[in-house]
């Protein structure tokens, strides 16, 4: 923070020579992190200076101060209102049969996908199919599309120029190479569908396949949490497990591509599916005792998950070594690793050996996808190279964590992601010439506001310190259970690696954020159980925090099926005029 505060000109983040009231601050605070490892570093010191009596004089004040909060205007009714919800036939229920709640909250999110993908009427519009043109080639035996591209287009000196190609009829967004079509995406949706069409004639649209792998995700993401809760945190209240899975699936950016399910949205949910089904199956596997069959689908589903979309590749490649990492120092005294290690590398090799062959078959290099030849728009740049840069980082971290919302409480659906327009950045935001910044994103923060709950983290370190200056014994929050802190690991790290390759990218989509929702959904149950376990001793901070999860989940939710109302170009509306219309009847103040 200092550095980039003193140095932001120069490391090309900043246009302005002059530091600015953001950089003093960005550069304060790193030098009160200076300042506190300093004062970690002279602990022993700290103690022999008699500061110890003076923390536990906070500690009284703090504890005659939650004693009192009840005493507060309103909290004493809030705490009231909380203990009867807790008491609740549907919540007790919830939580002494929260698997059969969890499936049962999982198909209710299947039901509402096939409510939105088919606008209202349970019935299929017909939409694009590019998996299905590919199925179609492999069973022909060909890697290129079927489709031929016309000779004008062909004969232009550079068809990748989206102007050169004003009045060619061409196959938008694939990738032509030497008079071929191609997809860039993976071939895996493309190898199901063939599968499906070589059992039953039919054409495979993408909106099909969106669906069957959202529906899969939720189903996968379940289990896990129910899973997780399970082993880690039995005893925190078993609703929040369906409760999650709906903040989770049913969130605006999931919604978003269920309403929009083209060629993008499959690679996007099909890859999330695997991945999320790897991290299942892996942990499953690191808990069990016979973990070899497990570690064999996990080798298989994050191979797969690169089969669908190669952004995966650096997650795949952090949460394999985590995994690698935890078997190699669980049996280090002896040769036992050596053989789940191999069940879980040998499908990822296999997976990438086929990957780079079907690459190499294409375009003659096994890391070429073929994404520098695809037929699109003002989005590819001219130098290739200018697809990533560090210079994105900045605008793309804003769109994607904190890009509001537009509102309009008058008009039904109430809530909106435009598209973004030049008017719509904030004044300290310097945005890269080649940037890409027309597609409507919001941050997720906005979006799914229970996200912020990941902030429970920072009552850990507080713990950790007020034991530290009580000399209390340090507590055990899980029972001996090796696993617990490599699972925050897994997660945590996953998430900031998907969020920096995301952010180096020149462009933003409110699509992409599906690569992160599920991940940040478990990790903010974890802290969210963490937090339900450290705050019992405090019932009335423990009711305060079920309130605030019950709120902030809600109006995720809420978020996600309004604004899912104008997303893929009005689709609903266009698809089912009249029950839009009779929405905005009843809903709309200005009608």
């Amino acid at each position: 923070m200092v550095v980039i505060s003193l140095f932001a000109f120069q490391l090309h983040l900043d246009n302005n020579t002059i530091m600015g009231n953001n950089r003093k601050v960005l550069g304060f605070i790193g030098f009160c992190c200076l300042i506190s490892f300093v004062l970690g570093s002279l602990s022993e010191k700290i103690r022999e200076w008699g500061l110890i009596s003076f923390l536990n004089k906070i500690n009284f004040n703090l504890t005659r101060f939650f004693r009192g909060l009840n005493q507060f205007p309103g909290i004493k009714e809030l705490n009231g209102f909380v203990k009867l919800i807790r008491k609740s036939r549907l919540l007790i229920k919830a939580g002494q049969y929260s698997s059969v709640w969890t499936a049962v909250v999982s198909i209710f999110c299947l039901l509402i996908y096939s409510w939105y993908i088919t606008s209202g009427k349970w019935v299929w519009f017909p939409y694009t199919h590019y998996f299905d043109l590919l199925a179609d080639a492999f069973l022909k035996g060909s890697l290129s599309l079927l489709e031929k591209p016309s000779s004008t287009l062909i004969a232009l000196a550079n068809p990748y120029g989206y102007l050169n190609r004003e009045g060619i009829s061409y196959l938008w967004d694939s990738s032509l190479y030497q008079g071929r079509y191609f997809l860039y995406w993976g071939p895996v949706p493309a190898l199901f569908a063939a599968f499906v069409k070589s059992i039953r004639a039919m054409v495979v649209e993408d909106q099909y396949l969106v669906l069957i792998s959202m529906a899969g995700l939720a189903f996968v993401l379940a289990a896990l949490l129910h899973w997780l809760r399970s082993v880690f945190y039995p005893k925190t209240p078993g609703w929040t497990v369906p409760f999650l899975i709906l903040i989770g699936m049913l969130s605006l950016p999931m919604l978003w591509i269920i309403n929009r399910p083209s060629v993008y949205e499959v690679a996007i949910s099909a890859g999330v599916f695997f991945l999320m089904l790897g991290i299942y199956t892996s942990l499953r596997g690191l808990a069990a005792n016979r973990k070899n069959i497990w570690l064999v689908i996990t080798g298989l589903a994050w191979g797969a998950a690169l089969g669908c979309r190669v952004n995966q590749a650096t997650v795949v490649i952090w949460l394999t070594s985590i995994t690698v990492l935890y078997l190699i120092i669980r049996n280090r005294k002896g040769k036992a690793w050596i053989l789940p290690v191999i069940l879980l590398i040998l499908p990822l090799l296999t997976w990438a050996g086929g990957l780079g062959w079907y690459n190499y078959a294409r375009f003659g290099n096994i890391l070429e996808t073929g994404h520098r030849f695809q037929l699109t728009g003002p989005a590819l740049p001219s130098d290739y190279k200018d697809i990533v840069s560090v210079y994105y980082v900045i605008p793309n971290l804003f769109n994607y964590l904190f890009r509001p919302l537009v509102y309009n409480w008058g008009n039904f659906p109430f809530v909106n992601a435009p598209y973004l327009s030049d008017k719509m950045w904030p004044w300290f935001i310097f945005r890269p010439p080649y940037f890409y910044s027309t597609e409507p994103v919001t941050g997720i923060f906005r979006a799914v506001p229970i996200f912020w709950l990941v902030l429970l983290l920072i009552l850990k370190p507080l713990q950790n310190f007020w034991g530290w200056a009580n000399e209390l014994p340090a507590k055990k929050i899980r029972p001996a259970n090796s696993l617990y802190p490599w699972v925050w690991l897994m997660f945590s790290g996953a998430i900031l690696i998907s969020l920096g390759s995301l952010s180096i990218f020149l462009a933003s989509n409110m699509r992409y954020l599906v690569d992160i929702i599920p991940l940040l959904t478990v990790l903010t149950g974890f802290c969210i159980w963490w937090g339900l376990d450290f705050l019992k001793p405090w019932p009335i901070l423990y009711n305060i925090l079920i309130a605030i999860i019950v709120i902030l989940g809600v109006m995720g939710i809420l978020i996600g099926l309004l604004a899912s109302f104008n997303t893929g170009l009005d689709r609903f509306a266009l698809n089912n005029p009249h029950l839009y219309r009779s929405l905005v009847l009843i809903f709309s103040s200005n009608r």
